[in-house]
């Protein structure tokens, strides 16, 4: 499995010895491979011809090369490479002048639409609402952890990486752009970089191509264009299971982890109050960064799911779904279509669960915090009390000394001997007594 990771461009961020199949891995890319030497605002582009059953390999666009020599039923796809920042009036006219020829129906505001990265998802049609071209945005989500030091609570650091991909879809044309990742810290932080794992998910397109050589469902029709946009929107959206999984996961081993932290403390409760205090602040830190991850996580996924659900007869690619005999406003809903839907809907339903385990999280916290509170404002109360009632029974004895009255030894320094050894007795049975009642 190394060797296949490494001859992709991808490598383990930590080395290990061994892995087991339970072990959360972090990869990286390797900054020695290929990956290295893609250059952000260049505006290259590849192609590469799908014919049925047979998988192809992404090669620069020649300028010599014609539409003409394409055989017919074969897709072209093309990659465009990110400006990383909003498209130029010559980037766009550009690219539409490279690739108006291979692609009947693109036009430049499709063409800026699909160069403008963003922040999320959406979709748009042009032209006859079932055959017209599309553009769409999906988002795919990575949660990842990272040693960090600096992790007052468990010494690691959880980030979700945020990887949007544009694709324009017309009959028989596709069109892709890999937009640079961002990758969220925590406390508001948020970190661009170079576009990730396209290499694993063009290999899993690959994949599906090559064995779904059935025709679809219904049409009589090879596969095509829309094929390919569902295969790739499913390994993007196949991100969002198994960042759940890895948000779940952080979740239960913060529980774990606050409890274990309080159950050690409470066995020594004099020493462990300035322990207890950092303990819930980097609880309450961490809890909160699990909060904001999750919310960036809902609000891409559900502005996914709210695009999907804006589309057309609710289909996903035009030229996925095959028309209704008798009714061309209705489409028959493949296999592909109908499970890209479920898989959003299934990751809509895990993060309202999640969301409220959060919350759960947090109230406990909060709870925890103000029982800290209170059992310090009850400790300040008794001492208040103990200093009280130590001061009260000598000032009373002070008091009668002072009194304009007869007493024994009355302005001698016998009777000021006297009030001393009482105000000092006093007290001494004052405390005894507090500490008795107190405990």
């Amino acid at each position: 499995m190394k060797r296949a990771l490494s001859a992709r461009g991808v490598v383990l961020g930590l080395p290990r010895p061994e892995i087991s199949r339970r072990d959360v891995l972090d990869l990286r890319l390797d900054p020695d491979g290929e990956q290295a030497d893609h250059r952000v605002g260049d505006l290259g582009v590849r192609v590469s011809l799908w014919s049925p059953g047979v998988a192809a390999k992404f090669e620069p666009l020649r300028e010599p090369d014609k539409p003409s020599t394409v055989p017919s039923g074969v897709v072209r796809w093309f990659d465009v490479d990110p400006r990383g920042t909003e498209p130029s009036d010559d980037d766009v006219h550009e690219l539409t002048a490279r690739l108006k020829t291979w692609c009947p129906g693109l036009n430049k505001i499709m063409v800026r639409d699909l160069l403008t990265p963003d922040v999320q998802p959406k979709t748009e049609t042009y032209g006859d609402e079932r055959t017209g071209v599309r553009t769409i945005s999906i988002p795919a989500l990575i949660a990842r952890e990272v040693p960090d030091d600096d992790d007052d609570f468990d010494e690691i650091d959880e980030q979700l990486i945020v990887q949007m991909v544009e694709m324009v879809i017309g009959p028989g044309w596709l069109i892709t752009c890999w937009h640079r990742s961002r990758t969220l810290v925590g406390r508001g932080e948020v970190h661009d970089g170079l576009p990730l794992l396209q290499e694993p998910f063009m290999s899993y397109v690959s994949y599906r191509w090559t064995q779904d050589t059935k025709v679809r469902s219904g049409s009589g029709e090879p596969n095509g264009a829309g094929d390919l946009g569902a295969y790739l929107a499913r390994s993007l959206v196949a991100t969002y299971g198994a960042s759940l999984r890895m948000f779940q996961r952080w979740v239960s081993s913060w529980e774990v982890e606050f409890y274990k932290t309080l159950g050690d403390q409470g066995g020594h409760a004099s020493q462990s109050r300035p322990g207890e205090r950092k303990t819930l602040k980097a609880a309450a830190v961490e809890i909160s960064n699990f909060l904001s991850l999750v919310g960036e996580f809902s609000r891409s996924v559900n502005a996914f799911k709210l695009a999907g659900e804006e589309m057309p007869n609710d289909t996903w690619f035009a030229e996925h779904e095959g028309a209704r005999k008798g009714d061309p406003t209705k489409t028959v809903h493949t296999d592909e279509s109908a499970a890209l839907t479920s898989s959003v809907d299934a990751a809509t339903a895990k993060l309202a669960q999640l969301s409220e385990e959060i919350r759960a999280d947090m109230d406990l916290l909060m709870l925890q915090s103000q029982a800290r509170q209170q059992e310090s404002s009850e400790r300040l109360q008794g001492y208040l009390g103990k200093v009280t009632g130590l001061v009260l029974v000598p000032t009373f004895v002070a008091g009668l000394f002072g009194a304009n009255t007869a007493l024994p030894e009355g302005g001698t320094w016998a009777g000021f001997v006297i009030m001393v050894v009482l105000m000092v007795v006093s007290a001494a049975i004052s405390y005894v007594v507090i500490r008795k009642l107190m405990r």
